[in-house]
């Protein structure tokens, strides 16, 4: 009996949960240097799904723990399925332990299924946002002397929230006919209505995350992480492409979720949980954070990161000079780089209305370059066949190439 009472416990608490609180040895071993990681925080998790966060809320203690913080010393986590605001629980926090970061990436998930864009979606997301930011010049956000938000704001507090925006992998394209049958037009219509409202347009979803985007870049202490195009890659056989700490590697579906959206083990809470030491040290390193330390990234086995089998580049225009054998690769400022593919390029000419790699649904177009492709959005070919790349995208490109388990490749060039 005491057993099986130890065993409720267990599976009460959560086995991740127990698991997720032993932290990296350095937090151990350095004291000093765990003390400047923990300054770091608190750090604060907030978010709405039914099974505790469609993020997982295990990836936000796993990012927790790299910066030596656990549950009740230095970290705090709220997630349940509720599609109402999180005021309560975020000033109780704002104004006890005053987190410097908080983690909201599936916050909105939930509260905006199935809206349009419209003013009334505009004016849920500035006061959701106002909220997580402590924006005193919404008018809901009263930090006055009377004000609920007082004690919140004293001493100019302000946190760093790292938001995401609207996961729309499952929405649907409104302006076509949903695929349904039905015995009469009446139901049918009733049908695509009900479902509509459930599911939401795409198009509308991209005017809400333009939206939530277009805040974050007025909005100093936010930060938007775009799930819904990670989501949307992933749900349609593209990769996640993985580059950080001197790994380079793709991720698919089966390798991160168990039930196909949430990431519950190894490697999918490390992959997701990456992000956020990420954007945390990206703040650092530009001076918006002050700290003599950055976070050490989850160390993900090498087991983990294959091979690639292939290159795609996907350019949003026709591509009128096909690139030779001998690949150049030309950088932003002008840098260039050749790699030498060992197998013929095969030219693949589409029409399509979608301009991003994200979108891409026939999985013909990447089929010649194996299963598992790197993937690479290029910006246009030159008049004598260079391929132009972001400066980040020729150091992804040369690491791939020099790596030898990459080679032989082959690189195959959709056409939009």
């Amino acid at each position: 009996m005491k057993t099986f009472f130890s065993l409720m416990i267990v599976f009460t608490i959560g086995v991740s949960d127990l698991l997720a609180q032993n932290l990296p040895a350095y937090c151990e071993a350095d004291t000093s240097y765990r003390n400047q990681l923990k300054d770091l925080g608190p750090v604060v998790a907030v978010g709405a799904s039914a099974s505790s966060g469609l993020m997982a809320k295990d990836f936000p203690q796993v990012a927790a723990n790299q910066m030596c913080l656990t549950h009740g010393a230095g970290f705090e986590s709220h997630y349940l399925f509720d599609i109402g605001t999180k005021d309560g629980f975020l000033r109780k926090h704002y104004e006890g332990i005053k987190p410097k970061i908080v983690i909201a990436i599936d916050y909105l998930h939930h509260a905006s299924k199935g809206r349009k864009f419209d003013s009334e979606t505009r004016e849920f997301i500035d006061k959701e946002i106002a909220m997580l930011t402590i924006d005193c010049n919404h008018r809901a956000i009263d930090c006055s002397r009377d004000g609920k938000y007082y004690l919140a704001a004293t001493g100019g507090y302000k946190p760093v929230v790292i938001l995401g925006d609207i996961y729309a992998f499952y929405a649907d394209d409104c302006s076509e006919p949903a695929p349904f049958v039905a015995e009469t037009r009446r139901d049918k219509d009733l049908q695509i209505e009900n479902r509509r409202k459930a599911r939401g347009c795409i198009d509308e979803y991209n005017k809400i995350n333009e939206y939530i985007q277009q805040k974050a870049s007025e909005t100093p202490n936010l930060i938007v992480v775009s799930v819904d195009r990670i989501f949307r890659n992933l749900h349609q056989g593209m990769p996640l492409f993985y580059d950080l700490d001197g790994k380079a590697g793709s991720f698919y579906t089966d390798d991160l979720f168990w039930d196909g959206f949430h990431p519950w083990s190894e490697p999918d809470s490390q992959v997701f949980a990456n992000l956020v030491p990420e954007k945390i040290n990206n703040l650092i390193t530009n001076g918006t954070l002050k700290s003599s330390v950055t976070i050490p990234y989850v160390d993900i086995d090498e087991s983990y990161f294959k091979p690639f089998t292939g290159v795609v580049l996907v350019s949003k225009a026709a591509i009128d000079v096909y690139p030779g054998k001998n690949q150049r690769f030309i950088s932003d400022h002008g840098e260039e780089y050749y790699f030498s593919f060992f197998n013929n390029i095969e030219i693949i000419k589409k029409e399509s209305d979608y301009a991003e790699v994200f979108d891409v649904t026939d999985s013909s177009l990447v089929e010649s370059a194996g299963n598992n492709p790197l993937v690479l959005n290029i910006k246009r070919v030159t008049k004598d066949g260079g391929v132009v790349l972001t400066d980040k995208q020729l150091s992804i490109i040369r690491k791939v190439a020099e790596d030898p388990r990459n080679q032989p490749c082959e690189v195959v060039i959709p056409i939009f």
